[in-house]
């Protein structure tokens, strides 16, 4: 059987994915995902970009069931995303990458409040992650954990690598997000430091970390008046009107390919 050599895995295979998820299109997020699943059942990838996808995907089908909801889906398939990442592969690479997606996911379901991730497991974790994959994504979500954990220490690192690393996607974002929540979890965070991110929203998703991450923190702290609140959506409502050109703006410049070919054309 002949070998498929594709050198980016991710650009044919996953960012068709991830636009997917960010424009939470149902049944392009179907039929994105069937379309790489294909591909990597049909066993024609070297195994190295094999591990990889696989990884990915596993990773990717996570998101995308928070957008679908399917009829059947429960925890039982929680514990299978985890089982599938913590399967280690033979190849360096893919298993760097899969040690910081294994990471990504526990920090997600314990934000989603599916799956705690004590302190404790998250050293265990952040612990095997290379500095390989310290990542702008990696960072972004670590953040989080620490914020909503009350852990200073992996928030004060989170800060300085989006001061010094930092780059790539969604980058200024990761700045402003994580210098906010460190100045509320040293508790001198203003209405004006709330109000600027607010403005520096440039999608729903980035609305929506401020609602479900910084919002309740920014409350007890006494920040948040009926400015704050109109603010906010008012900007929900910006975002709204100008959803697709903004999203295709925000997305493009941080896709090797920005015009993804149909599954038709690809198969």
């Amino acid at each position: 059987m002949a070998v498929l050599d594709i050198s980016n895995w991710y650009v044919s295979w996953c960012e068709p994915i991830v636009v997917a998820l960010y424009s939470r299109d149902p049944q392009e997020i179907r039929t994105r995902l069937v379309a790489a699943q294909a591909v990597l059942a049909a066993g024609k990838l070297k195994a190295l970009e094999a591990d990889c996808l696989s990884y990915q995907l596993t990773y990717l089908d996570f998101q995308a069931q928070l957008v679908l909801r399917d009829r059947g889906w429960d925890d039982t398939h929680l514990i299978n995303f985890i089982a599938r990442l913590s399967q280690p592969s033979d190849y360096l690479a893919a298993d760097r990458l899969r040690r910081r997606l294994l990471l990504q996911l526990r920090i997600n379901m314990d934000r989603l409040d599916l799956i705690e991730l004590t302190p404790l497991d998250f050293e265990e974790l952040f612990s095997e992650l290379p500095e390989e994959e310290y990542t702008t994504e990696a960072w972004l979500y670590i953040s989080g954990w620490a914020f909503r954990h009350e852990q200073p220490v992996y928030l004060e690192k989170a800060y300085e690598f989006a001061l010094l690393q930092a780059r790539g996607f969604e980058v200024d974002w990761t700045w402003q997000r994580v210098h906010l929540m460190w100045k509320l979890a040293r508790g001198d965070a203003t209405r004006e430091d709330l109000l600027w991110l607010i403005d520096k929203a440039d999608i729903h998703k980035h609305l929506r970390s401020i609602q479900r991450g910084i919002w309740q923190k920014a409350v007890d702290l006494g920040i948040v008046d009926e400015r704050i609140e109109l603010r906010l959506h008012e900007r929900e409502l910006e975002l709204q009107e100008q959803s697709s050109k903004r999203l295709e703006q925000h997305l493009t410049p941080h896709l090797a390919n920005p015009s993804p070919p149909s599954v038709a054309q690809r198969t």
